[in-house]
């Protein structure tokens, strides 16, 4: 459904620019990081860390297609 107020461009059905993907896949890499160091500062992983860690694998195997 798109978001008739356009306050997410992730609702459009336009195609990416390559540089957009890239922006979105750069900011995803920094979400999953930034999870990954609040998982590790607390000290609990709650089972979340290897799906993150498999996550961001892929996201940065991606970026670099």
């Amino acid at each position: 459904m798109a978001d008739r107020n356009g306050s997410s461009d992730w609702s459009d059905l336009d195609l990416l620019t390559r540089g957009e993907a890239a922006e979105r896949l750069i900011n995803e890499i920094r979400r999953v990081e930034r999870e990954l160091a609040d998982l590790a500062r607390v000290g609990e992983s709650q089972g979340n860390e290897e799906g993150l860690r498999t996550r961001l694998a892929a996201l940065r195997e991606r970026l670099a297609q």
